[in-house]
């Protein structure tokens, strides 16, 4: 009850301040939007000689196991969340506890200091947050310059990073300058 509680006081807002292409986990956004924008983007690049570009598709690895809770409780206070909501986030991510079975026989309890909890309902929308800060650092070094991504139809600089869930895709305009 309590993670879909969060999940439901956290919808609202991520819209607001999650990056536009993260096309999962935020309610109104469609999961095909990913597909169709890469498509005409490669469809741009492959007719448009000024508008060389590579994409490269990751997929994060045990990706809800993998986040660091101090860095998910900065993300969502850097994002504006206030005092209360990250006190649930606190609450319902800290001081869990796992056992494992192996042949029949558990183990005792031992802390589970990072990750999301499996199966909550308030794990993708915080997935979302803690991913939002890279989305916002990329966007940053294309405007800086630091990051070049091919140039759309209008002139302006392709974004550099798109999600859904664990999968993204980083969009660079020259395989040399940008990721490898």
């Amino acid at each position: 009850m309590l993670s879909k509680a969060i999940s439901n006081r956290l919808q609202p807002a991520l819209d607001a301040v999650v990056d536009e292409l993260q096309t999962v986990f935020i309610t109104g956004r469609w999961i095909g939007d990913n597909a169709l924008y890469h498509q005409a983007l490669i469809e741009w690049m492959r007719l448009d000689v000024d508008a060389d570009g590579a994409l490269y598709f990751l997929d994060i690895e045990k990706a809800y196991d993998r986040v660091h809770r101090q860095w998910l409780y900065a993300s969502a206070e850097g994002l504006g969340f206030g005092p209360r909501m990250l006190h649930w986030i606190r609450l319902l991510t800290a001081n869990g506890s796992a056992r494992v079975c192996v042949n029949g026989m558990l183990s005792d309890p031992f802390p589970v200091l990072n990750g999301l909890p499996q199966g909550s309902t308030a794990s993708p929308p915080l997935w979302v947050i803690q991913l939002q800060p890279l989305t916002s650092y990329l966007r940053r070094q294309v405007e800086q310059g630091a990051l070049h991504t091919p140039l759309l139809p209008d002139g302006t600089p392709a974004p550099p990073a798109g999600h859904h869930a664990d999968d993204t895709t980083l969009t660079a305009r020259d395989p040399r300058c940008g990721w490898a």
